[in-house]
């Protein structure tokens, strides 16, 4: 750079005022620039902070007091160290009994389960209440986490439930003797129908197990009937009303929405994840590729085995522009740290059974699902290509083979990740060894 530029010109302390100011691949270039910039931010601890933030897949809060740059370092890279090492030592333990769980989620800093019910095939809604656990995490040590649960009463039996905080939202999902599956939508904190909801309902003619992901104005619902034997994914925007487009295929197990614009399914028939690209405008769901799972086995020669079941879990769920009647844009997930996860590159989480001895978990962030693998052009592709395992898992996810329980679970909040291995469960703060 020349020696002339009107940039090294300025004081230092105004120079790196100026340099934060840009997106962390830019402040590494000018690093590049010349030795007096490199010297400058290389020393510069607020570079630092902005490259491990950017490296850990994490933003600022500028809502929460911290003396120093010092301090907001030291969490972060506790986090860094903790999740690259996969070794959690601060959590806190909560029983639950499993065998009783009809449905479950973790959002918005609540751990909740649906109470009194089974997941069998006769029955029609088996929640009737929820059992909502506050984990507060964050700097609170573990003695403070809130384990004392509080029971919601559910105006009538459910069979499945989804909830957005940052929208105020929860989707009640009641089985009807028609058989149809009806899709309440009321807002959290009144129980009453979504001010941005235009129909107080949706309707699915099926009777089936479900399971429901919200981004946005997106809901997307896996409808599983073990009697029929194909599964149904339907994908509607809860704003309008309307049916976006829906994916139908045998073992299809799972589903998380990357985006309002994306999704990914675990299909056991193909042993993939299948990522999907969902065009509101054109109502149409388009396969884009699969990205092939890799073939397990044992040491001695006993597999390979097939997976059995998968459950993908995703968190936070991305932003979406602001309403006037909602919550988005807002920090409604509660922390004590400094710095939150980025949302649109979450890290999802997806638990494997197997027909053999070994299961396994996945975690990876969202942008190595979404990335183009091999080829630039093959989200405009006819066919969806099939993209092997070894060229985007390796180095893009971990792989673990971890023992999971019958009554399995495994999510991740911001830098929360829970996951029972056997009774009780385990709710770990990644931020702190």
């Amino acid at each position: 750079m020349s020696t002339n530029s009107r940039l090294l010109q300025l004081p230092p302390e105004i120079i790196l005022v100026v340099v934060c100011q840009l997106p962390v691949p830019d402040v590494l270039r000018c690093k590049q620039a010349c030795k007096y910039l490199y010297n400058l931010l290389e020393n510069s601890v607020t570079v630092q902070y902005l490259t491990e933030l950017y490296a850990a897949y994490q933003r600022p809060l500028d809502t929460i007091t911290v003396t120093s740059t010092a301090d907001r370092l030291e969490p972060l890279r506790e986090l860094s160290s903790n999740w690259a090492n996969l070794q959690f030592n601060h959590f806190a333990r909560l029983e639950y009994p499993f065998e009783s769980c009809a449905a479950y989620e973790l959002t918005g800093g609540k751990l909740i389960f649906g109470s009194s019910g089974t997941r069998m095939i006769g029955d029609l809604n088996g929640t009737t209440a929820l059992i909502v656990y506050d984990l507060s995490y964050g700097t609170a040590p573990e003695s403070e986490w809130s384990l004392k649960p509080q029971r919601v009463t559910l105006p009538y039996p459910i069979a499945d439930f989804a909830m957005d905080v940052s929208q105020n939202l929860l989707i009640l999902a009641v089985r009807t003797p028609a058989p149809t599956m009806s899709l309440h939508i009321v807002a959290l904190d009144s129980g009453v129908q979504h001010p941005d909801a235009s129909k107080p309902t949706l309707t699915m003619p099926i009777y089936a197990w479900v399971t429901m992901h919200i981004s946005g104005p997106i809901l997307a619902c896996l409808y599983i009937d073990p009697m029929i034997g194909t599964d149904i994914v339907v994908i509607w925007n809860w704003q309008t009303g309307e049916n976006v487009g829906q994916v139908a295929a045998r073992r299809m197990k799972s589903i998380v929405l990357l985006s309002p614009f994306a999704m990914v399914v675990a299909n056991l028939d193909q042993e993939s994840l299948d990522i999907y690209e969902i065009n509101v405008s054109d109502k149409d769901v388009i396969l884009l590729r699969r990205l092939l799972l890799p073939r397990v086995s044992t040491d001695d020669d006993l597999g390979p085995f097939m997976y059995e079941e998968a459950l993908l879990r995703a968190y936070p769920s991305p932003r979406y522009p602001a309403s006037s009647q909602n919550t988005y844009g807002k920090d409604v997930y509660p922390t004590d740290y400094p710095f939150t996860t980025e949302e649109s590159d979450g890290i999802v989480a997806c638990v494997f059974h197997t027909s053999g001895p070994s299961h396994y978990s996945l975690f990876a962030h969202r942008s190595a699902l979404l990335h183009p693998y091999g080829d630039p052009d093959s989200n405009h592709r006819s066919v969806a290509p099939l993209i092997p395992w070894s060229e985007w898992g390796p180095d893009n996810v971990r792989w673990l083979d971890i023992e999971c329980s019958m009554y399995w679970i495994c999510y991740v909040h911001g830098n929360l990740s829970s996951f029972s291995v056997h009774s009780p469960l385990l709710a770990y703060d990644a931020c702190r060894s």
